[in-house]
């Protein structure tokens, strides 16, 4: 009788420490699905009259899973939701029609796509591509925000700076800090939007990543080179918002079937560097100004699979430090120290 006592304690202990290990996996799986995307619509026939049973089914390289399907109901009306960020193809299939294909199809953070298609009465088994059609839009949301995806960030050579750079993409929003050439990789950002500096909320995946009582990013590095795409929204932040100030959200890149990965590095010395120093400063005992004695930025990821469709991962690594000489301050020895970041 204790021994099996015993061994129901044992059992009741690795139970609790397996509910302690997964809850955080849990609170980081509700952050997420706030990123997620859908896709909705509804399906009729050429004279505009509802097809229930219509099976629409979605692909993409950022599912897990081969597909996601969903059959339309009685008002011909179908969901595809939760679906992570990315670009879906959605085919259209009932049986005496003529199936009907949409590719891509973007889905951004928090996207909400309203597709309609029109099936044509066909006994042939072939499927129509849609091309050209009407851009897709957001049926769902009301805000006012940028969405800069990773087409934009890639095609701007300082748009996985920081986040100045991204400040420097929206409309309305921007940082008392200048921000010249990645010069200021190291420091931290402040938020300004139409006049006021206060209350910025910033979050990757959903999570936030700074106290709203701060007026900055302070304390708080982030790889920009792994962010996937970001929202920016300056005004009229929804009910989920606690800040009145800018509201940032950034999505970090995935893994997926195929193995991706990369590599960067970004160096600048001291030989094409310039000074202001006169006769006049130089009497005062200035040799130099505050030049740049090592400036460095390099990084490398990998993203793929650990099993096909089912289980990827995604893995990055970034290194910078910028040394600085600081005017009129000398090391024991007499050379111009410098700060060390």
């Amino acid at each position: 009788m204790n021994s099996s006592c015993e061994s129901c304690r044992r059992h009741l202990r690795l139970i609790l420490v397996l509910l302690l290990w997964l809850m955080p996996l849990a609170g980081l799986a509700l952050a997420g699905q706030a990123q997620e995307a859908s896709i909705i619509g509804q399906v009729t026939d050429e004279s505009g009259a509802v097809l229930p049973g219509v099976t629409v089914m979605a692909t993409s390289p950022a599912l897990q899973v081969p597909q996601v399907t969903d059959v339309t109901n009685e008002r011909g009306e179908y969901r595809l939701t939760p679906l992570p960020i990315g670009i879906y193809a959605v085919e259209y299939t009932l049986v005496g029609f003529g199936s009907v294909r949409r590719p891509d199809i973007r889905l951004t953070a928090g996207f909400t796509a309203k597709v309609d298609v029109a099936l044509k009465v066909g006994a042939l088994a072939e499927t129509i591509t849609v091309s050209g059609a009407a851009p897709v839009v957001d049926v769902a949301s009301t805000t006012a925000r940028t969405q800069l995806t990773r087409e934009i960030l890639e095609a701007i050579p300082t748009g996985r700076n920081n986040y100045y750079s991204l400040m420097n993409l929206t409309p309305g929003v921007r940082s008392h800090i200048v921000d010249v050439g990645g010069s200021a990789l190291n420091d931290s950002p402040d938020f300004r939007s139409h006049g006021r500096t206060d209350q910025p909320w910033q979050q990757i995946e959903g999570v936030a990543t700074a106290s709203p009582k701060i007026l900055s990013q302070f304390g708080s590095y982030v790889d920009y080179a792994s962010i996937e795409e970001a929202t920016v929204q300056a005004i009229g932040g929804s009910a989920e918002a606690i800040t009145r100030g800018v509201q940032l959200n950034a999505i970090v890149k995935s893994g997926g079937n195929e193995f991706h990965g990369g590599g960067f590095w970004v160096q600048s010395g001291q030989r094409l560097q310039a000074d202001n120093v006169d006769d006049a400063l130089q009497a005062q005992g200035i040799t130099s100004g505050n030049p740049i004695d090592k400036k460095w930025d390099g990084g490398a990821e990998l993203g793929g699979r650990i099993v096909r469709d089912t289980l990827w991962f995604y893995s990055a690594g970034r290194v910078r430090t910028g040394d600085i000489v600081k005017l009129n301050v000398f090391k024991p020895d007499g050379s111009p120290a410098n700060e060390h970041n």
